[in-house]
């Protein structure tokens, strides 16, 4: 399981993480916490499904959510930042999507998931597209989130 060696990953290296949610609505949190021992590791989770939430909690400006709108790179790269920042953990994570049926659009269709890691300061961001009901895209949306996660700590391991 992803989130195992996630945790086991972070506590060897010493390191905590944040997350902060829209779509998935505390679902990757909630795996991260499913974990025996993430306390070690998981300073906080929190969903800010609203615009206003985003910019209360994560410090996102309303000019970024404005120009690019709440899914997109800008936002899930603020989202990462701002929680990694306020929680003073080491890595902030971010997802922000279109889960559906409803809320797309041609730029933007449902499926549409943005995730964001924030590591110490270092942001990289991955654009995704899940088809699938609404549970099938926040599904997906969390375990890409852990799979990516899971590349960037052992991108720090290996390199």
């Amino acid at each position: 399981m992803k989130a195992t060696e996630i945790i086991d990953i972070l506590r060897g290296k010493n390191l905590k993480i944040a997350v902060a949610e829209a779509s998935t609505g505390g679902a990757l949190s909630d795996a991260i916490t499913d974990v025996p021992g993430a306390g070690d590791v998981f300073v906080e989770g929190i969903i800010c499904y609203s615009n206003d939430s985003k910019i209360r909690l994560t410090g996102i400006s309303g000019n970024i959510l404005e120009e690019h709108g709440a899914v997109s790179m800008e936002a899930a790269e603020g989202m990462a930042s701002g929680i990694r920042r306020a929680s003073c953990a080491d890595i902030g994570i971010s997802v922000t999507g279109i889960l559906g049926p409803s809320g797309g659009s041609d730029e933007k269709p449902v499926g549409t998931t943005w995730i964001a890691i924030d590591k110490t300061g270092v942001v990289t961001s991955r654009f995704y597209h899940f088809d699938g009901e609404r549970r099938a895209v926040k599904d997906a949306s969390v375990a890409a989130a852990l799979g990516f996660l899971m590349e960037v700590l052992n991108e720090d391991i290996s390199g």
